[in-house]
């Protein structure tokens, strides 16, 4: 079931997030706060940020939220197939369930049912 999100409920995390970003002493405090305000506005009890890496045409995890394990952070999504697509677009990716989503790569799934 999706979550309804209402203007005031975003602008609210919005003030939250920049009030605390003002705080943060380095990239992953502020990418890990970010992350927490996120999940918790679309209550999701897990989400990551994947940075892209250029020269190697795949992206890695840089930041994860609710999530158990190192696993998720050592893997690679390729830039050419399944959720690395996505990133062309330039839009962020909600799931509503990770396992059987057809837009990740197979290869994801056993990372998925084991993190989180």
């Amino acid at each position: 079931m999706k979550r309804s999100i209402s203007e005031s409920m975003i602008c609210k995390a919005i003030s939250e997030i920049s009030s605390l970003l003002a705080q943060w002493l380095t990239l992953g405090e502020g990418l890990e706060l970010i992350l927490s305000k996120i999940c918790k506005l679309f209550d999701t009890d897990t989400g990551y940020i994947a940075m892209p890496e250029q020269e190697k045409n795949e992206l890695h995890v840089h930041t994860t939220f609710g999530i158990d394990t190192g696993a998720l952070k050592k893997m690679r999504i390729s830039l050419n197939k399944g959720l690395g697509l996505l990133v062309k677009t330039g839009k962020g990716c909600i799931m509503d369930n990770c396992l059987t989503d057809k837009r990740l790569e197979e290869s994801l799934y056993s990372i998925y049912a084991t993190e989180g």
